[in-house]
């Protein structure tokens, strides 16, 4: 049902004895965490990270006034793709759910311990500033490098300091990271779920204001998202012992056509 051109698009899905198949969005651009790796963990160009993170945010927005609202809760540089346009598609909703009721709170305890809000560790209940929160994470390790949270190998340790909201700020001789952007990360990484920046305006702080080149930012102004029809073929180059799957596969999809245009020929 999510159709928004910073969400990973899943086109259908079907099964045979042996596996579950998802047909979904090709990003061939690897995901934000080899990108920082790439960098050789010295962050990225703010300008590059502002225009990144508005749609990661445009992509959040959209899920939180779905009705019902979902929270994604794993949002991290691991699970948001790059496409061969280098444009920035959010995936992996294994931890997503709804949120029923309009101040409806989880308690599960989910997710990846360095992304953790202080609610989902305490299970005090959470919501849509969970993944607010996973926001201000990502800003953080997208221009520093790393994550804004450690414990060496000491998980309790990482814990206590995210309930401290004891932030590694990057000090001299490594590279200050931006006063604006600074700025930001302190008004979304609070330990109150209710202290935090909304994504209303968060988008409208300097930080986003100076370096992204859409001006005004309009998170309502969603482009219309359009995607070539999905296209199967009994040509598809196969790997080994992959004969019997695209059989099945060709099998299952003349019976049960529910993605669209289905075609034997090379197209």
């Amino acid at each position: 049902t999510l159709k928004h051109p910073n969400c990973i698009r899943l086109y259908g899905n079907f099964e045979d004895d042996s596996f579950f198949y998802f047909i979904m969005e090709y990003a061939p651009k690897g995901n934000l965490y080899n990108l920082i790796r790439a960098n050789k963990n010295e962050g990225l160009d703010k300008v590059l990270v502002a225009n990144m993170m508005k749609d990661i945010i445009s992509a959040v927005h959209y899920l939180h006034n779905m009705n019902p609202p979902i929270i994604h809760r794993d949002i991290k540089p691991e699970n948001i793709l790059l496409t061969k346009d280098n444009k920035v598609k959010l995936t992996d909703f294994g931890w997503a759910n709804y949120l029923n009721l309009d101040d409806e709170e989880r308690t599960t305890l989910c997710g990846t311990p360095l992304y953790l809000a202080p609610e989902m560790i305490e299970r005090t209940g959470h919501g849509k500033n969970v993944d607010i929160w996973c926001l201000g994470v990502l800003l953080f390790e997208l221009l520093v490098g790393n994550p804004p949270f450690s414990g060496g190998n000491n998980k309790d340790l990482l814990i206590m300091n995210i309930l401290k909201v004891k932030i590694l700020w990057p000090k001299y001789p490594k590279k200050e990271i931006d006063k604006d952007a600074k700025d930001l990360i302190s008004k979304i990484l609070k330990y109150d779920p209710q202290q935090r920046i909304s994504i209303e305006e968060m988008i409208k702080h300097p930080f986003f204001v100076k370096n992204c080149s859409e001006k005004p930012i309009n998170l309502d102004n969603i482009p219309q998202y359009h995607h070539k029809p999905f296209i199967i073929s009994k040509d598809i180059p196969n790997e080994e012992n992959d004969n019997y799957i695209i059989e099945t596969k060709m099998k299952y999809l003349n019976k049960n056509n529910n993605f669209g245009v289905i075609s034997k020929d090379k197209s």
